[in-house]
């Protein structure tokens, strides 16, 4: 027996949900919404396994034992398609959404629906997003769609607004802790901030060299001057620039929330908060404030193919103005 089993902090999610199936109820289009690491797209094939099996109206779970089930398990079901990005940074494109369609427009092939997971959705550009929501204005019998973001701002208000939006919140930190601890070594509290409450995050980024280039990164951040910004931004875009630009957030916010209120305790990069709240003292807050909006404005850039050195250079010039003492 197989069965794809949703996490156990997504137990509200599932008994909505599989309620909703059971009912005969269940929307045509889902949105799942949830920051990184929180399993959304586990829960996403859980529920499209129960979908596609051929005995889970009698119970609202998946027996594991069927035809279908078999082939889902395999990984060669005829009636699920998975689609995302080809690239982490690249776009879903419209020819992509194309194949999507006329896949839900056949007629199913071994059960009862078609399911689509779209992962990643916020990667859609425009034409996709616009031929993807035609599909979802008159969908097409006994079709599922399933979408995934943790950015659902960046998708069109219409698709938002056809799509019953599902939320996975961040996870409670006790439960978080218990689960994560069996399955990962080292400080499993720091490993759950850095990654903002995401268990499966966490438990990638232990698995992961991010914890060694994160102090990399750290210890060329606070020596960073005039003479070695070049040859650092060199390093930092063949690192990943977005990597390193969501580590330099962190940093900035734990700065400016020590010189907010004072307490270490709101420092989430706990490992640095010595460091971190030495460097504070020479920091006016204003400036903080203005770094860390050009940050996030530079993190969007990053996706849009401009320059990466430029982008790094920019940031880095913008923090030593930053530590300038007036």
């Amino acid at each position: 027996m197989s069965v794809v089993n949703s996490f156990p902090w997504q137990q509200a999610q599932w008994n909505q949900l599989s309620t909703a199936y059971s009912q005969e109820c269940l929307p045509h289009g889902l949105l799942f919404c949830g920051s990184r690491g929180v399993g959304k797209k586990g829960f996403a094939f859980a529920l499209a396994q129960m979908v596609l099996c051929e005995h889970s109206m009698e119970s609202s779970q998946a027996c594991g034992q069927c035809k279908s089930c078999q082939l889902f398990t395999a990984h060669n079901h005829p009636d699920l398609k998975l689609t995302e990005p080809d690239d982490e940074h690249k776009p879903i494109k419209v020819n992509q959404v194309r194949e999507i369609i006329d896949f839900m427009n056949l007629m199913p092939h071994t059960s009862s629906h078609r399911v689509v997971i779209i992962d990643q959705a916020q990667q859609l550009n425009h034409n996709a997003a616009n031929s993807l929501l035609k599909s979802l204005e008159e969908p097409p019998a006994n079709s599922l769609l399933i979408l995934i973001t943790h950015r659902p701002s960046a998708l069109l208000g219409t698709i938002r607004s056809r799509c019953r939006q599902v939320l996975f919140p961040a996870v409670e930190t006790a439960l978080a802790s218990s689960w994560l601890a069996d399955q990962v070594p080292g400080d499993v509290n720091l490993l759950l901030n850095l990654s903002h409450g995401g268990p499966l995050l966490a438990r990638e980024l232990a698995a992961s060299d991010y914890l060694q280039l994160r102090q990399q990164c750290f210890e060329d951040w606070l020596g960073l001057n005039s003479n070695n910004m070049l040859s650092i931004a060199n390093k930092w875009v063949k690192c990943g620039l977005e990597n390193v630009f969501v580590m330099l957030d962190s940093w900035i916010m734990d700065l400016i929330r020590f010189k907010a209120a004072n307490d270490d305790r709101l420092i989430r990069n706990q490992d640095l908060s010595s460091q971190l709240i030495n460097l504070v003292k020479h920091l006016d807050m204003s400036k903080l404030m203005r770094l860390q909006q050009q940050l996030l404005e530079r993190q969007s850039q990053v996706q849009q193919n401009i320059n990466a050195n430029l982008l790094a250079e920019d940031i880095m010039i913008r923090w030593l103005e930053c530590k300038q003492v007036a």
